[in-house]
């Protein structure tokens, strides 16, 4: 159970909440949508979430994440740049990647995600 649990640590992102509880439906979170990853000990797009701030920008998996508003996130854990890219519903936050050897800057606001087999608390 540990290894599943630090496996999901990996691929811990702005889609979904670590819960170290076994068993707990993920709810829906706020933040732009994209799933991270690490490459070369750098935060990576792993994937997009469709209809998300993220996709809507023009975010793609394989675009590294290299500042979120002014915060530089190299050598960052990806708990902690996914905890960046999460917030208030509505807030703004501008994010900073490269993709290739181009640095580009999205600004988007965060919105109510939900994740697939996931529903709103009643």
């Amino acid at each position: 159970m540990k290894n599943l649990f630090l496996a999901s640590l990996l691929l811990v992102s702005s889609l979904a909440l670590v819960r170290a509880d076994a068993g707990l439906t993920p709810g829906p979170v706020i933040g732009i949508g994209t799933a991270l990853r690490a490459h070369d000990n750098q935060p990576v797009v792993a994937s997009v979430l469709p209809q998300s701030p993220a996709d809507r920008a023009g975010i793609k998996p394989g675009d590294r994440f290299e500042r979120i508003d002014d915060w530089n996130v190299d050598g960052q854990s990806l708990v902690a740049v996914a905890s960046h890219l999460r917030g208030a519903i509505g807030s703004r936050v501008r994010v900073t990647i490269m993709r290739g050897t181009h640095e580009k800057t999205f600004a988007m606001r965060r919105q109510i995600l939900l994740l697939p087999g996931s529903k709103l608390p009643e």
